[in-house]
């Protein structure tokens, strides 16, 4: 069983089951239910969640997220507003927080403290790219609980962006590094990729890269990504066509070590859209 499976509770509802009778037996066992988004209200600052064919409740802002929670289209710190847009049709896990009379109030909040107490110590977790920034990635580990990247844990190339490596909606595994002040979690991509073994590159054969910064301010080479995980350096010569970000290049491996791969220009074989 994976760690996002443990995350969910075996007790859930399916959705399509819900009845009233069930939410109020979700409600006496603290059990969790399953439901999804049918509209946001900006002015009563809540979510309709869908329960069932005939059962809908209500899920308050406050009660949707760990953290403080406002619809507004920009938010250049964290994106807790885009994190709401996500959720529209998206199955939620949530405990029943309240029923009076036939209204029925959930709080998802309840559910990322439990699903925290599991990812602590978690050594991996499936993240779900919910925003991207040039130097930082924002993602879901399981019921709502944020996580973010880092560029330097995003990859060992060097990238200028995050966009090079990954977009919204992608999904992979990543490695937890800590839990800040917030009770957001830091986390890696780059420690779950396999360990870079020079051996598994033989000088002499022909290798594909793509184009990054320049080493010095001669311009004496160009380091080169040829995977997320690995990186060489070009050594460019006077006579090498001239060489820009993104160009994709075929290179000869002159030497692997322990550092990196250190390459030779075979040819080029795409320049990038200018």
């Amino acid at each position: 069983m994976s760690n996002f499976e443990k995350i969910l509770p075996e007790a859930c509802y399916p959705l399509a089951n819900m009845t009233f009778k069930d939410v109020e037996k979700a409600f006496k066992e603290n059990m969790t239910v399953i439901g999804y988004v049918e509209a946001i209200s900006q002015a009563n600052e809540n979510l309709t969640i869908r329960l069932g064919n005939e059962v809908v409740a209500y899920l308050p802002f406050d009660e949707a997220t760990m953290y403080p929670l406002t619809y507004s289209q920009n938010n250049p710190e964290f994106p807790f507003p885009l994190q709401v847009g996500c959720l529209k049709e998206k199955n939620i896990c949530a405990k029943v927080k309240s029923i009076k009379g036939h209204k029925i109030t959930l709080s998802r909040k309840d559910n990322m403290l439990e699903a925290l107490e599991l990812i602590k110590n978690a050594t991996a977790l499936p993240f779900n790219v919910t925003a991207t920034r040039t130097k930082i990635v924002f993602g879901d580990v399981g019921q709502g609980v944020q996580a973010r990247i880092s560029v330097p844990d995003l990859c060992k190339a060097r990238i200028r962006s995050t966009a090079e490596i990954c977009k919204k909606g992608d999904s992979f595994f990543v490695k937890v590094l800590n839990l800040d002040e917030l009770g957001r979690f830091n986390v890696s991509f780059k420690d779950t990729f396999p360990e870079y073994n020079p051996e598994n590159y033989i000088p002499g054969e022909m290798i594909t890269g793509v184009i990054n910064e320049p080493v010095d301010s001669k311009f004496s080479g160009f380091f080169v990504n040829v995977s997320p995980q690995v990186a060489g350096i070009l050594d460019y010569q006077p006579w090498h066509p001239i060489l820009n970000y993104g160009d994709t290049v075929e290179c000869v491996i002159s030497s692997a070590s322990k550092k990196g791969l250190h390459l030779k220009l075979s040819k080029v074989i795409s320049k990038q859209a200018r």
